[in-house]
């Protein structure tokens, strides 16, 4: 058995001593996401470790159609299906931190999905921040700079990783600067595609292996050196900003200040037709911003 079939099996098996719970059905007549989700926190407020165990192993089995689907989605950050059952217990341990669908301050709390619509936030921004982490070691943020003034042509200008530590940007802030200038610079869809670009995996790595020459007493040999560049894949990023939805739309609005119907206005007016050719002239307002290109340079 594959160690991801054992995990499974595992949350299975102690899900299984919850009375009533049924394996294999998302609509489960007796425990849905919320009931779950609420009978963990009665276990957690109680210091009851066994039922903590068993709630959260009922919600990663419910949860586990989610582990193929960021597999598939994030291929490119080469994690295995394992370190996606990680990623979705993160989420669930986010989500069980803040509790917001039991506040009722907040507009989630009036949802009667509002549990699963916070864990499904939660694994998204765990995702998200995972990326964050990506594009910083891979320098990916990097190329953005070097780049921009010949990526609208191509979408495709890559970079070599090999850069050194030192001249790495931080790129979490300097990509939220740079979205929240071309906010405030009524630039929302450029600010939309930049934030699709640095948080989402729209990149595509190129494998470079070349032989080295090696000297030592032995005399001469010569082996394989593999290096590593990233160029911008359209076909990523149009897919990036089609599989948007009303939770990215909420969190990008909250995060940079923006009229959620702005933003929604925006992408439909740039994503529903000529879209390709939309996301190059934005790459050209991006580039031409003085504003931007100073943050960069």
């Amino acid at each position: 058995m594959s160690i991801i079939d054992q995990m499974y099996s595992n949350f299975c098996r102690c899900a299984r001593t919850i009375p009533g719970f049924k394996i294999g059905q998302k609509e489960d007549v007796n425990y849905d996401i919320t009931d779950l989700a609420n009978a963990y926190i009665k276990a957690y407020d109680e210091n009851d470790q066994e039922g903590m165990n068993r709630y959260i192993s009922a919600l990663m089995v419910r949860y586990w159609h989610m582990v193929p689907y960021l597999w598939d989605k994030s291929k490119s950050s080469k994690l295995s299906m394992e370190d996606m059952v990680m990623w979705i217990y993160e989420g669930f341990a986010k989500a069980f931190k803040y509790r917001s669908w039991l506040d009722p301050n907040k507009e989630v709390s009036k949802d009667p999905k509002g549990a699963e619509k916070c864990f499904n936030q939660c694994i998204t921004s765990v995702r998200q921040y995972w990326y964050r982490h990506f594009n910083t070691n891979q320098s990916k943020v990097n190329y953005i700079a070097s780049s921009l003034d010949s990526m609208y042509e191509t979408l495709g200008d890559s970079f070599d990783d090999g850069l050194p530590q030192e001249d790495m940007y931080d790129s979490a802030n300097n990509c939220r600067d740079i979205i929240l200038m071309l906010v405030k610079e009524n630039k929302i869809f450029e600010a939309i595609l930049m934030d699709r670009i640095c948080f989402e995996d729209t990149c595509k790595e190129h494998k470079h292996t070349k032989q080295i020459k090696i000297v030592s007493e032995e005399g001469e040999s010569f082996e394989d050196a593999t290096s590593y560049s990233y160029s911008l894949d359209n076909k990523k990023i149009i897919s990036s900003l089609k599989s948007i939805d009303n939770n990215y739309i909420l969190d990008f609005s909250k995060t940079y200040g923006v009229n959620p119907q702005e933003v929604t206005l925006t992408l439909n007016k740039y994503t529903k037709k000529n879209i390709s050719n939309n996301i190059q002239e934005a790459l050209i307002r991006v580039r031409n911003d003085k504003k931007v290109m100073s943050v960069l340079c």
